[in-house]
């Protein structure tokens, strides 16, 4: 009698039907058993203080590679939050403007988060700021940004704005088949 060996009989072992290759996806990667998400790193960021309204704002910067920039200054946002009303930014003590790693920019791309309950973390993960945070990731002024052509109401308002802003938006057309296209 001969003897039954599995491996030979299954076809799938290898492809994608048996798992093979699932566990590499692109993602950002994440440090196992840590608390605080990949954007409360803040290595190499320099710290400054201004009083904005009578209140006390930490400002984290980091430095930028060469290709991309931080659309403002601290100068620039302490500005700004002088002119908003008090009681909007009321629980807000630091701001954060983040060099985002290229995976992070090609995955996570966004101009800006707001955490409710940011811990910012140096690179030894010694907390130095926790509460209220907005973070503003420095972006590359050059480059071409794309919404899809299947877009949420969200997407289409967002796009009606830049249009009214002035942008030019090429439609999926020939050229870029499946994106709408800020050059």
């Amino acid at each position: 009698m001969r003897s039954y060996n599995p491996t030979r009989r299954n076809r799938n072992i290898g492809t994608a039907k048996s798992g093979h290759g699932q566990d590499n996806r692109m993602t950002v990667p994440e440090i196992a058993h840590r608390e605080y998400r990949f954007w409360e790193r803040m290595e190499n960021a320099r710290q400054a203080s201004r009083i904005v309204s009578g209140r006390l704002i930490k400002f984290f910067v980091q430095p930028t590679r060469a290709d991309c920039v931080h659309a403002c200054t601290i100068d620039d946002l302490a500005r700004m939050l002088s002119y908003l009303p008090a009681p909007d930014w009321a629980g807000i003590g630091a701001v954060l403007l983040r060099q985002p790693r290229r995976k992070e920019q090609t995955l996570e791309a966004v101009w800006g988060r707001f955490s409710y309950a940011a811990d910012l973390v140096d690179r030894n993960g010694n907390v130095l700021y926790a509460g209220p945070a907005i973070i503003i990731e420095a972006v590359k002024p050059d480059a071409s940004i794309k919404f899809g052509k299947r877009l949420f109401p969200e997407g289409i308002a967002e796009l009606e704005r830049l249009k009214t802003d002035g942008h030019i938006i090429r439609s999926p057309g020939c050229a870029t088949p499946r994106h709408f296209v800020l050059p």
